[in-house]
């Protein structure tokens, strides 16, 4: 029957020595080793995939058929394309709320995250919008401009290869702990390319 004082405290990383970066489990617990070694595939978390800050924590979105518009045009032009992820709902409220925006990574299978973090890749990072359906107020999403990495994937012929990286901002990544839920579970990743069809 006391009466309950809560404090909520925001402690900064200022430097690497105080980042999260090595991970060990102590269990056998298959999805915790399958994170620590590699990848671990939304198929094995009902659809739901995390990023987080200091502690490398991504997901990567990978683009299947990207190839069939090769095929399924002779000549065309994209004109814009723009790549949406879905966050988890309730998943963020007013003391927990989603930054404004997110950094999407294009990295080629020769490069991995870590690099990229450390020492990102020239003109291969975009920033993404957060999106609120303010009508509902739920169902965010955060959009991202990937008009030139399409086209780069579609003229170099790296359909298979390429990956895109989804992290906290790069300017944030190192100094916060902060962890955002992605849900393709209700509401799939979407990549909407619009394209112009010229005739022979």
């Amino acid at each position: 029957e006391d009466d309950v004082d809560d404090f909520v405290y925001s402690f900064p990383i200022g430097t690497g020595n105080n980042q999260f970066n090595q991970v060990t489990a102590a269990g056998t617990d298959n999805l915790i080793n399958d994170l620590i070694s590699e990848e671990l595939l939304t198929s094995s978390t009902s659809g739901v995939s995390y990023i987080q800050g200091a502690s490398s924590l991504a997901t990567k979105i990978r683009v299947p058929n990207i190839e069939q518009i090769t095929t399924a045009f002779d000549i065309f032009t994209i004109n814009y394309a723009t790549l949406e992820i879905s966050l988890l709902d309730k998943s963020y409220d007013e003391d927990t709320p989603f930054p404004q925006t997110l950094s999407l990574h294009y990295l080629s299978k020769f490069e991995n995250i870590d690099q990229v973090l450390l020492t990102p890749i020239e003109g291969r990072t975009i920033t993404g919008t957060l999106v609120i359906d303010e009508e509902l107020g739920r169902f965010g999403h955060y959009e991202f401009d990937v008009g030139v990495y399409i086209n780069d994937l579609i003229d170099n012929k790296g359909l298979n290869d390429e990956s895109f990286y989804l992290t906290i901002p790069i300017d944030q990544v190192g100094s916060t702990i902060n962890t955002i839920a992605i849900d393709a579970s209700i509401l799939e990743t979407k990549l909407k390319i619009h394209i112009s069809k010229y005739n022979d």
